[in-house]
């Protein structure tokens, strides 16, 4: 598993943790008090990509930070987009075909 540390605080007040790996992906959020806490279930999809690299930016333009997932490609995983709804909650973009 691989992490990604964000030292910007993107929407949520405190620096958050992107951690992915062969089968998940966690969201870990500094609680203020200097602990760190998984909201990975209330705060991603609950689905399951072997993902292989993820990056962090306001792709629709609307001043939150989203994450774009770049998954193998085995059993059928096609890269993600996941869209911030400005509360720290992320939802999956629509799928385009080109």
């Amino acid at each position: 598993m691989s992490c990604l540390l964000s030292e910007k605080k993107h929407n949520l007040g405190e620096p958050i943790i992107l951690c992915y790996g062969q089968s998940t992906m966690r969201k870990i959020i500094q609680n203020g008090k200097g602990k760190f806490q998984d909201e990975t279930a209330s705060r991603f999809p609950q689905e399951h990509w072997p993902s292989v690299d993820i990056d962090i930016g306001d792709v629709n333009g609307d001043g939150f930070v989203d994450i774009i997932v770049a998954n193998t490609g085995t059993k059928g995983a096609q890269n993600r987009l996941l869209i911030n709804d400005g509360k720290g909650f992320f939802s999956l973009a629509p799928v385009c075909s080109p």
